[in-house]
């Protein structure tokens, strides 16, 4: 990186962007793109009722916070320390500074650390709101590209100004369009109004037509005075432009009914993304969100709901490699319950997994053994006999031939 420094700052952009591909893809190539998923802290999982019925979410707060401080501390970096100046007289003229005695190659490889680890906080603050994943930050590079041109470039001040600006406009953006566009945007009683006076022009046209005609057409000229005579011309041409804006006014209305069509189709498409709706006909079994907590909008390793259809109940039954060639399909087997074997259940065979997974450990003891393969069989079960929850761990026993 080091000989960029000596070309303009597009060539300094263009080349890290291009080692940021090249890096995305080679983590992508060895290590896959699964997010990873964060949790908010439990302290700051909550809301914080900034004002009388206005809440905020306590972990953006603390993102925002952790952001001023940190435009803070870089502001009194560059501008009141000794490290400041010496950057700031790198960047305005590198080889000054190295005729000072300045060793401008180590300060700037110490500013690229220093910004590489900022990226890297700022990454672990987003992880509870994104998922951690390869490329989580290209999307945010535009904005930052876009911030660094407002501000202007090697100014703090600016880049603070400049982000706050763009955030305000995004976000207002979001909001006041769509007010502004239902605001100015008509119905479809505005097309037929619109054609109501369209007709009625037509009309008043054809009585004033109708008028000059018969005057027109009168033998003697001293029927009509001169007046009546300009009085029924100018009522044509006034009719003649009553249509034309009626006319008008009925190609606006009928655009502003396919604008309202495809902002209805923007809110019903942002409506139908921000709600969340169950695959499955089921109960909900365990729900792990509070008013106000903020998710992962991407993949997470814990689901927040739980949802299963119990009724009826089925077990899922993990069978050891070694012995899965002794069991059938539809051969005889009972689930009994764990602390007490003389409550039993019968079981119906359902389906074998087709694929054989690594066997997890059930119990935590040190002795059960886990660097093993499972084949895993769904049974129905026959709980009228029985108390059982879902999630409930059993014992099952399943005849087989010797």
């Amino acid at each position: 990186l080091r000989r960029l420094y000596a070309r303009d700052h597009l060539s300094q952009v263009l080349g890290t962007f291009a080692l940021l591909l090249m890096a995305n893809e080679a983590v992508r190539f060895i290590w896959g793109s699964q997010p990873i998923a964060l949790s908010a802290p439990a302290a700051l999982a909550g809301p914080v009722e900034l004002l009388p019925g206005f809440t905020y979410p306590a972990y953006r707060l603390f993102i925002i916070g952790v952001g001023l401080a940190v435009a803070l501390g870089l502001w009194l970096l560059i501008t009141r320390t000794r490290v400041g100046m010496r950057v700031r007289a790198g960047a305005s003229n590198r080889e000054m500074a190295m005729a000072m005695g300045t060793d401008v190659r180590r300060l700037f490889t110490g500013l690229f650390a220093l910004g590489a680890g900022l990226c890297g906080v700022a990454g672990a603050l987003l992880g509870p709101l994104l998922a951690v994943q390869v490329g989580m930050g290209e999307s945010i590079l535009i904005l930052a590209f876009v911030v660094i041109v407002i501000g202007g470039i090697g100014s703090i001040r600016g880049a603070l100004l400049g982000a706050l600006l763009v955030g305000v406009v995004d976000t207002a953006g979001r909001v006041l369009i769509p007010m502004v566009f239902e605001q100015f945007l008509s119905r479809e009683a505005a097309v037929l109004t619109a054609q109501a006076q369209v007709t009625t022009a037509k009309a008043s046209q054809n009585e004033a037509r109708i008028n000059l005609g018969n005057a027109e057409s009168m033998k003697d000229g001293r029927g009509l005075s001169v007046e009546e005579m300009t009085r029924r011309r100018t009522a044509l041409d006034a009719a003649n432009a009553n249509i034309t804006a009626a006319e008008a006014a009925v190609a606006a209305a009928r655009a502003d009914v396919t604008a309202a069509a495809a902002t209805v189709d923007v809110v019903t498409t942002d409506l139908a993304r921000s709600t969340v709706t169950a695959p499955i006909d089921g109960t909900v079994l365990q729900v792990k969100l509070r008013p106000g907590e903020a998710v992962t909008a991407g993949p997470v390793t814990q689901p927040y709901l739980l949802l299963g259809n119990i009724s009826p109940l089925h077990i899922r039954v993990d069978v050891d490699e070694h012995e899965a060639w002794r069991v059938k399909p539809n051969t005889a087997a009972e689930a009994s319950v764990r602390g007490n074997a003389a409550l039993r259940a019968s079981l119906r065979f359902v389906r074998f997994e087709p694929y054989v997974i690594p066997k997890a450990s059930l119990t935590g003891a040190a002795t059960e053994r886990v660097d093993t393969r499972v084949l895993q069989i769904i049974y129905e079960l026959d709980s009228s006999s029985l108390r059982l929850f879902p999630g409930q761990q059993m014992d099952v026993f399943i005849q087989t031939d010797s």
